[in-house]
């Protein structure tokens, strides 16, 4: 596995608040996050190189999740928050959902082992020091890993500053709303605003257009990250950095599936020319994991001399939207 893919897929799942891993094709881990380890007591070294169904005396070696392994790996299949009653998911309370699905076309397949219930009215009280716990180490986990790959993708001090206090502040707005225990979800339209104004981006200058939906609290970090790398990305380098450069924000809900799906398209024009780049950045490497990872959707960008395009599809985990009347 070489640098830049073993890095991709590092991306890919250092973005999961749940604990999560990355198989080869045969099933030996070649990637784990930090969740993961601090949930079933395991240091590195004792997991990446090693057979997943053989970790900690077998404790995934189940019949069933090798199947979903295999049709992830061999048909491309998705499994998403399937539980297994013989797996707990680390954490205090909750049974395990397990989520499954390929990341590349080698074959490699990501596995997020999540709680399997939100607590009750019942039990919040004492669950609620518990989540609060949780959402403190997951916070800090991942403010270690921005920390660590902004650091590895900056040319200089004042580039490492910029990027990484903006995605700090990114990451702080929306841990707000995740421990708020009122927020279920919010407005895709203010969310989308909210998000650009965090990347200080000229509102004046973007265009947005979509139905009413809303973004459940469980999406709310990979997509405002997403955001927010977009729109520091257009600001900095795309169209929003000359003077006449535009950005359009447009969505819209496809129904016709067993679940409703968000198709997200952001559109630069009239800025400065442009080309692939020799080389990703981290800002597009962490979008491309967030939707694939965090939100369990795809992304597409497109270099095009007229603008920088990014489409995002991902299922939405809320009620169908309302209709603009």
């Amino acid at each position: 596995m070489g640098t830049r893919a073993r890095m991709g897929t590092q991306a890919l799942i250092d973005v999961f608040d749940e604990p999560a891993v990355v198989l080869g094709p045969e099933g030996v881990v070649e990637s784990v996050n930090r969740a993961f380890l601090m949930s079933y007591g395991l240091a590195t070294e004792n997991v990446v190189g090693r057979s997943f169904f053989a970790l900690d005396g077998g404790r995934w070696d189940l019949a069933d999740l090798r199947k979903r392994v295999e049709a992830a790996v061999e048909r491309d299949e998705i499994t998403e928050n399937h539980p297994f009653d013989g797996v707990d998911c680390g954490q205090e309370h909750g049974t395990a959902r397990i989520n499954v699905r390929r990341v590349d076309p080698a074959g490699r397949v990501a596995i997020a082992i999540a709680s399997g219930r939100d607590p009750t009215p019942a039990d919040r009280q004492t669950v609620a020091p518990q989540e609060l716990r949780h959402q403190f180490r997951n916070a800090i986990a991942l403010v270690e890993v921005l920390g660590q790959r902004t650091l590895l993708d900056s040319r200089d001090y004042e580039h490492f500053r910029q990027a990484y206090s903006g995605r700090l502040r990114a990451l702080a707005r929306v841990y707000g709303k995740l421990l708020d225990p009122e927020c279920a979800s919010v407005k895709l339209h203010e969310f989308v605003s909210e998000s650009l104004d965090v990347a200080r981006v000229d509102r004046t200058r973007v265009a947005l257009a979509g139905p009413d939906c809303d973004v459940a609290r469980d999406q709310l970090l990979g997509s405002s990250l997403a955001l927010h790398e977009l729109g520091t990305n257009a600001r900095r380098h795309g169209a929003l950095s000359g003077p006449r450069g535009q950005v359009t924000i447009c969505w819209s809900v496809d129904k016709s599936g067993a679940e409703d799906r968000l198709r997200l398209i952001w559109q630069e024009s009239d800025g400065p020319s442009v080309s692939p780049p020799a080389r990703r950045g981290y800002g597009l490497e962490l979008v491309d994991a967030l939707c694939k990872g965090e939100l369990g959707g795809d992304v597409s960008c497109q270099f095009q001399p007229p603008g920088f395009a990014c489409e995002l599809w991902f299922p939405l985990r809320s009620s169908r939207p309302e209709t603009h009347r």
